[in-house]
């Protein structure tokens, strides 16, 4: 199944305005919480997007509101997954780690969605999964080493992006075993509005609230990981989707690390050599194994 020939335009179009949208919002991000608090900034541009995006689905004529206490648990469970602890865990990860390097650790979400389905969900591995994997870690490792041995001081934005993909990756786990009753764009709502609400809970327990002053460039990295990365973003993921199959659609999430590194390099000059750039092809190839590439068939069995 491809996308229709006057559909392609279209697509495409929105295509690279995710992967631009998505790719672009890691430096941006650095450069926002570089000065600003993780907890305060998220909780707000969460709160924001949702409403933003609530109100774009209520304008599609999107049903808003469910009295099912199932869809709202499932509603709780995803939203803390896909948006409490990704949103908190890449805002404290970019601290540690250059914008590129943080978003080719953020898109391991596959890879971790295949362990833990082989693991705990009685999936059987394949081959292609486990060159994936190996591709995947090896550039994981490529990354992390300097002068020759492991960059200990990198360790701790490792652990969080690695905690924010994990996240991420059991959310998306989930999300595949329900069958939602509301609209896509207003699920996206209320998980961004239902995952705000602990960020802003445990905000002033973790850092002052009261705002500090920051440069114009940290409250203009603010803006576009909010309007533009959050709303921009997921209407366009959400269009996308609806263009392209699944698996053609995943090429956004191929497209934003290379992307990420690119600007990471030019806007912060962030490290962009042979090193980095092997290390970006194995996980590119990583994720395109797990996402693109489709399954071979099982033989069909003789009957007779």
């Amino acid at each position: 199944m491809t996308a229709a020939p006057r559909g392609r335009g279209p697509a495409l179009i929105t295509l690279a305005a995710l992967a631009l949208a998505w790719g672009t919002n890691w430096p941006f991000m650095k450069l926002a919480f570089a000065e600003l608090p993780v907890w305060g900034l998220r909780a707000w541009s969460c709160l924001i997007a949702g409403c933003i995006i609530m109100a774009i689905a209520r304008l599609r004529g999107a049903r808003l509101w469910t009295r099912d206490p199932a869809e709202w648990r499932f509603l709780c469970i995803a939203a803390f997954f896909n948006v409490t602890i990704w949103q908190v865990t890449t805002g404290y990860g970019v601290r540690f780690l250059g914008s590129g390097h943080a978003a080719i650790l953020a898109f391991t979400m596959p890879l971790w969605s295949g362990l833990i389905a082989f693991t705990f969900l009685g999936e059987r591995p394949t081959l292609r999964f486990a060159v994936a994997l190996a591709m995947g870690m090896g550039g994981v490792a490529l990354l992390s080493m300097r002068g020759g041995g492991f960059a200990w001081s990198e360790l701790p934005g490792i652990a969080f992006m690695f905690a924010a993909a994990i996240g991420w990756a059991i959310g998306t786990l989930y999300s595949k075993r329900h069958a939602p009753t509301l609209s896509r764009l207003a699920m996206t709502a209320w998980q961004m509005l239902l995952g705000a609400l602990p960020i802003l809970a445990i905000w002033p327990l973790m850092e002052p609230v009261a705002w500090p002053h920051a440069s114009w460039s940290a409250w203009m990295g603010a803006s576009f990981t909010t309007f533009i990365a959050l709303v921009v973003g997921y209407i366009a993921w959400f269009r996308l989707v609806e263009l392209l199959p699944a698996h053609i659609a995943s090429l956004a999430s191929l497209a934003a690390p290379v992307v990420a590194m690119l600007t990471g390099a030019a806007m912060l000059r962030e490290a962009l050599g042979l090193r980095e750039l092997v290390a970006l092809g194995l996980m590119v190839g990583a994720l395109a194994l797990v996402l693109i590439v489709p399954a071979r068939p099982a033989p069909a069995r003789a009957t007779g």
